[in-house]
């Protein structure tokens, strides 16, 4: 028999002071990139995040491939008057 394999380890969780480093470390790298405050930066990043997951608007509707999806469809059997 082969010896049994130890469990995996697991990462240790992430304390309040580790995500908020991290939080820091973000928005102070993006508000040096575009020359903003880190508080601009945060809005900025949590915009474009929102628009990402949660667009406001629904997305366009791409008129051609709507037309190419209606022409490639059977259509009805239902008679013309």
């Amino acid at each position: 028999m082969t010896p049994a394999k130890p469990p995996p380890r697991k990462s240790a969780p992430q304390g309040p002071s580790q995500s908020n480093d991290e939080r820091e470390r973000l928005a102070s790298r993006i508000a040096e990139a575009l020359g903003i405050s880190r508080e601009e930066a945060e809005v900025r990043a949590l915009r474009e995040l929102a628009e990402r997951v949660a667009p406001e608007k629904p997305a366009a509707v791409d008129l051609a491939h709507f037309r190419s999806e209606k022409a490639r469809r059977p259509r009805s059997s239902r008679s013309r008057k």
